[in-house]
């Protein structure tokens, strides 16, 4: 089973698009919290921890947090702008036996694209950090993976051919397109980041067409090909890219909703929800099915709010991203 934390809502960006700023909240664990937290969560069978923000690396415990779990044996994968790595952290960090992925927020090809959505003076930085890191992990033959991760915008649609380019360039492991949602900086800025359905899927569709390509060069040169991951996509499009491009895409996991069975997501105070759709269309939700009563870790257990009747009432109506946005 996967947990995934929001560790912190606190960043050292404000991009265009970011929905963190909705949610900031000044009732973050403490360390001694997290560890508790997390210890009763593997108790009951969670495996794999996915970090997330905000910026992960804003808390000067995630290293710690991060070791903590690699002694348990736990998989620990990261979600970063990349930009608080340091040479002492990338160190810690490919020294870990059981970490998965490293993933960086790049939303744009190039520095005038990325820095339109992330702010000035960030491009050259993420990028240093980023060689540095994957540079590291060759030379000490780490197994985990690095990738980049891009929210598919208006100021970026048109660069998700170069995206892959640069994830090649760089000798990243996998890449992945997320759909924009709705809140925080996103919603003020619609105006600037909106693109049309269609020609996001052509997008889309032209960041795969020059991975295929890609691929096809490396596994003739004997090196592994770099994965597309379609997790974050509608389950529609997901079954269009599979079937045209099946030595491509991948799924990490069934089509079926895992939301509260074999996934389950924790906002920075420690509130227990089966999705991260389901906090942010909690009015949709409420109006739906009633009232949510929010439960934080560790002051209850993991199993006490897995079972509690307003938790469970959400797995059983099965609140998908897809539902959750017809519902909004």
């Amino acid at each position: 089973m996967r947990a995934r934390f929001e560790i912190t809502t606190r960043c050292n960006l404000n991009c265009l698009h970011c929905g963190a700023v909705q949610y900031k909240t000044a009732n973050e664990w403490t360390t001694a919290e997290a560890v508790q937290a997390l210890d009763d969560m593997i108790a009951s069978g969670i495996d794999q921890v996915d970090f997330l923000g905000g910026e992960p690396f804003m808390r000067k415990d995630i290293v710690e947090l991060c070791s903590h779990l690699d002694e348990k044996g736990i998989s620990v994968s990261l979600s970063t702008n990349g930009l608080l790595l340091n040479e002492e952290i990338i160190d810690t960090l490919v020294n870990l036996n059981h970490l998965g992925l490293i993933s960086f927020s790049i939303d744009g090809a190039s520095k005038e694209v990325y820095e339109t959505v992330r702010g000035e003076n960030t491009y050259e930085k993420m990028l240093a950090n980023l060689r540095a890191l994957v540079s590291r992990k060759k030379e000490t033959k780490s197994h985990f993976s690095v990738g980049l991760t891009c929210v598919v915008n208006g100021v970026n649609v048109s660069e998700t051919d170069a995206l892959v380019e640069l994830a090649s360039q760089v000798d990243l492991d996998n890449v992945s397109f997320i759909k924009m949602t709705w809140f925080g900086n996103a919603e003020k800025n619609k105006d600037i980041l909106y693109v049309d359905p269609q020609t996001e899927l052509v997008s889309y569709e032209k960041g795969i067409c020059r991975l295929s390509r890609i691929n096809r060069i490396r596994t003739m040169k004997g090196r592994n090909p770099i994965v597309f991951s379609l997790d974050s996509m509608p389950s529609v499009w997901k079954y269009y890219f599979i079937q045209k491009y099946p030595l491509v895409c991948q799924v990490g996991g069934k089509f079926q909703c895992q939301a509260g069975r074999g996934t389950f997501y924790v906002d920075a105070s420690g509130v227990l929800y089966p999705c991260e759709a389901v906090k942010i269309y909690m009015d949709s939700v409420e109006a739906a099915i009633g009232k949510y009563e929010p439960m934080s870790l560790p002051e209850y257990t993991f199993e006490a709010v897995r079972n509690s009747e307003s938790f469970t009432e959400r797995v059983v109506h099965s609140c998908t991203r897809e539902t959750l946005e017809v519902l909004s």
